[in-house]
């Protein structure tokens, strides 16, 4: 696998020329600082683009076009990336070794992407006013649908309460006052905003030559006269905990779910980076971890509990669903669980078993295209090699005290009890 990041005009391209996939991946990459009064405009955006650009007129008519390109599969998308929004436009077409003819579906791959990104359909004071219509509307649905998901709404009410001033309680769809609110007009004006002022990257990964690709990519590629800027994607939520915090809220679920939330102080690149992912993968990552282990299979008082950590944000959360008259119970051994990992050392047969699970994952990883753009990408952002055999050795080379130390690292901060069962 060989990587390039090159600048043409104001862009920066990256290529990742791997012959380990029968594909292409084709991405164009628009970066800006989050603005919450823009959060609307920014999430309907791509998909207004997507569903009526000027050269395909319809949804019909682009699907119709994907499947002349052997069925080439597109996406957009917007997220939030540490105090970042991103918006990605992709496409992933076949590699054309593996094609009859003398095909070039990586050139036209690339021309859709620009047709889609800068030929819009324009109607007599913006964007298609049907598409926004419509993508308001599922954007409502989907803001609707996801009250339903407890795990969501709970996960959302403990970040708006725990980290109200900082970017990462921001929902990336804005509210849905906010979206009927948009216009096509006050649409293209952000448009053209988007255009002007974001930072580009095109991401492409394949098996191709370097220098052919650049050719073309040179008479194809996206001008913009925004100056690149190369944003930090770690956002540092750092906190004195001088007392952690629970809030409860009645809702009208069948069942209660919890969502504790802990600041670490460990982030992407730090020292404790990977004794802090083993900590994490022995308290609530796998089904052998010691939450499933003791709170669900020893005790049974919850239907389902895990934990994940943020290396993004520097925080680590535990999540469970259960009975809310078990929930105090529950809360006090997991609390007995931190603190036995805090004082004491693992044992030599967990120690061995989590590491390989970790390890696994990570080789796991190799099998998707879109990981390896995004580990390459995350490298490229932070200036370091994350190359996965050095990752692996990294994590073999790991101690029982590094993990040790980790854990103490963790402080807890809120539990958001979202109740819904009768108490």
């Amino acid at each position: 696998m060989e990587f390039k990041t090159v600048t043409i005009g104001n862009v920066k391209v990256h290529l990742i020329k791997t012959n380990k996939f029968k594909t292409n991946i084709i991405n164009y990459r628009y970066t800006n600082k989050i603005d919450r009064k823009k959060l609307a405009e920014r999430s309907l955006l791509p998909q207004v683009l997507s569903a009526k650009p000027a050269f395909k007129p319809s949804k019909l008519l682009v699907n119709e076009y994907l499947e002349e390109l052997y069925g080439a599969s597109f996406f957009v998308n917007t997220r939030h990336h540490g105090k970042n929004s991103v918006i990605d436009f992709q496409i992933k077409v076949l590699n054309d070794k593996y094609l009859p003819g003398q095909e070039n579906l990586l050139k036209a791959g690339l021309e859709f992407l620009k047709e889609i990104i800068i030929n819009p359909a324009l109607e007599t004071d913006g964007l298609c006013k049907k598409c926004l219509r419509d993508e308001k509307r599922l954007q409502i649905d989907y803001l609707e649908a996801e009250k339903e998901n407890k795990v969501r709404t709970a996960f959302t009410q403990l970040l708006n309460r725990m980290c109200p001033d900082e970017t990462i309680s921001i929902d990336k769809d804005g509210t849905k006052t906010d979206i009927r609110k948009v216009t096509s007009a006050s649409l293209y004006k952000y448009y053209k905003q988007v255009l002007k002022n974001d930072s580009v990257d095109l991401i492409i990964s394949g098996d191709f030559e370097f220098e052919n690709i650049l050719e073309f990519i040179k008479t194809e590629i996206i001008e913009t006269t925004a100056i690149y800027q190369k944003y930090e994607p770690i956002e540092k939520l750092d906190k004195v905990i001088s007392e952690s915090k629970i809030i409860r809220k009645k809702e009208d679920y069948k069942q209660t779910t919890f969502v504790t939330g802990y600041r670490t102080g460990i982030y992407l690149n730090d020292e404790l980076q990977y004794p802090l992912i083993l900590a994490n993968a022995i308290l609530g990552g796998y089904m052998n971890s010691r939450l499933f282990t003791n709170i669900r299979e020893r005790h049974s008082l919850a239907y389902s509990i895990f934990s994940f950590a943020n290396i993004f944000s520097g925080l680590l959360f535990v999540v469970a669903s259960l009975d809310y008259k078990q929930t105090k119970k529950a809360l006090n051994l997991i609390e007995n669980e931190f603190e036995d990992l805090q004082k004491n050392l693992i044992s030599e047969n967990e120690f061995r078993s989590i590491k390989l699970q970790v390890i696994n994952d990570i080789l796991e990883l190799e099998d998707s295209q879109g990981a390896i753009v995004e580990r390459y990408y995350n490298s490229f952002l932070l200036g370091t090699d994350m190359d996965i055999e050095k990752t692996v050795k990294k994590i073999n080379a790991i101690s029982k005290e590094e993990i040790r130390t980790a854990f103490n690292k963790i402080q807890q901060d809120t539990t958001f009890i979202l109740v819904g069962d009768k108490i």
